[in-house]
């Protein structure tokens, strides 16, 4: 937290013990770097109902799956299909409904 007086000088408000000046400012990433970890993330997150899919697939083709198995591969499956409706070049929650 940042430490003031009216009557300070920028060299004297404190953030954290440290002078203001020397405390890094704080950068956004821009439209850009936000797609390609959205990307990033919507692509780990397939790779992961994918292979969740095809272990429960297997056991379901030979009709060998139980019950919790049939389950679960249908709630892996709507995982994916819900990933896969998310809008990941969306930059800003300001941006949602335009």
């Amino acid at each position: 937290m940042a430490v003031a007086s009216p009557s300070s000088t920028a060299s004297e408000i404190t953030c954290c013990g440290k002078p203001l000046e020397s405390v890094a400012l704080m950068s956004f990433p821009t439209p850009d770097q936000i797609k390609l970890q959205n990307t990033a993330m919507r692509d780990s997150l397939l790779a992961l109902a994918k292979n969740a899919i095809v272990s429960f697939q297997d056991a379901v083709d030979p009709d060998e799956a139980n019950n919790a198995e049939n389950a679960l591969l249908k709630q892996w499956k709507q995982f994916r299909v819900a990933v896969n409706r998310v809008d990941f070049t969306l930059t800003s929650p300001n941006s949602l409904g335009r």
